[in-house]
């Protein structure tokens, strides 16, 4: 239930529209289009509402062509990914779509694939449009990309995540205070942007990269820095609500008993940090790669805890 931003059992009642489970009499909907003409949504629209996509539907401005090879079921994921990203965001209070009477343009999502070696869909982010290529949706090639790039970790979920750090950015940017305390922290987010990624990809990231960096390619411009940076917090966010929502906790971290002396990230990073060790050790037991294959140094700790503070400061999100 898009508007009101939580999962339901639906039946559908004698006139086509659908009701939840629990409350037959309750308000009336119907289901996505995406949903009964495709199978690609779980989503279901208001009555009071215009249209026949559900709001997270609408932030979509281009899906991949359905004449494609498994194209459809990597749409399927494209829009899993997308919904989580959404939720992430609603949650953290942070605005996804046009103000009233501002220039800002709202996300919005393209979906599209490579036409030929010399037309390629490029995943990034331009002026609210975050571009995806349906290639990441595919488990095979997304893994043997990571593998080539010598990765730790490359998912579907985290490019939706890196590219709205982008988006943000560009938003922060526009007021002087805000990005004079990121450029503190992160570096110049605006010069030698083009002649840096050259460097990096020609010679690789300097050798003590990991002490600054959550990644590799965090380290190849502040811009890169920002929106890496930006992703690993969204999924320490939607990490700890999953936990929490199941019921899960973990023991608290050495330090914990100096946590009125800190503020609310290091609380946070206390919850985290037995956390990702009890899912690598899972992981372990399963006998697959770490669920979380990051060190987090102070130096990257301090970045994280901008980007919380920055969060906070537009919207006074509660702790997960």
């Amino acid at each position: 239930m898009p508007d009101l931003m939580q999962m339901t059992a639906i039946i559908e009642r004698y006139d086509g529209t659908w009701v939840e489970a629990t409350d037959p009499y309750g308000p009336a909907y119907t289901r996505c289009s995406n949903s009964t003409m495709h199978q690609v949504c779980n989503g279901i629209v208001s009555l009071a509402e215009t249209g026949t996509l559900c709001r997270a539907c609408r932030f979509t401005a281009q899906i991949p062509s359905l004449a494609a090879h498994n194209s459809l079921q990597y749409w399927q994921r494209l829009e899993r990914a997308k919904r989580r990203l959404l939720f992430t965001l609603a949650q953290l209070e942070l605005p996804l779509e046009r103000g009233p009477g501002t220039r800002e343009p709202g996300l919005s999502f393209a979906f599209g694939a490579d036409i030929h070696p010399g037309h390629r869909f490029v995943t990034g982010h331009c002026e609210g449009l975050i571009s995806i290529n349906v290639a990441e949706a595919d488990d095979v090639e997304r893994e043997r990309i990571r593998a080539s790039h010598g990765e730790p970790y490359r998912t579907l979920l985290g490019h939706f995540r890196h590219e709205s750090g982008h988006y943000y950015l560009g938003l922060l940017c526009r007021a002087p205070d805000i990005i004079a305390s990121i450029e503190d922290t992160f570096g110049d987010m605006l010069g030698g942007y083009d002649q840096a990624l050259d460097v990096f990809y020609s010679h690789g990231a300097p050798a003590d990269w990991a002490e600054r960096h959550i990644s590799v390619y965090a380290a190849s411009h502040p811009q890169e820095d920002w929106a890496e940076t930006w992703a690993h917090y969204l999924m320490i966010v939607d990490t700890l609500q999953s936990a929490a929502q199941a019921g899960v906790t973990a023991p608290p971290w050495v330090g914990q008993n100096k946590a009125v002396e800190r503020g609310d990230f290091d609380l946070m990073l206390d919850r985290w940090l037995p956390l990702a060790e009890f899912a690598n050790e899972l992981a372990r037991s399963l006998g697959n790669a770490e669920a979380y294959p990051f060190v987090l140094t102070e130096a990257i700790a301090r970045k994280m805890r901008l980007i919380h503070s920055t969060i906070q400061s537009l919207g006074e999100p509660p702790l997960p």
